[in-house]
């Protein structure tokens, strides 16, 4: 993954995907849970 889609998804990009599960950002660690689609951000996927 480039360095500039890991930024973009650090901050916050990642809301401006649709999705069907909304996704939760933890305050200490940019970790997401939601649907699969969150993935392309590289963040933990959890159903």
């Amino acid at each position: 993954m480039s360095i500039v889609k890991k930024l973009l998804c650090r901050l916050g990009a990642h809301r401006f995907i649709k999705m069907p599960v909304k996704c939760i950002t933890t305050p200490t660690r940019n970790i997401i849970v939601c649907a699969s689609v969150c993935s392309i951000c590289g963040y933990k996927t959890d159903f």
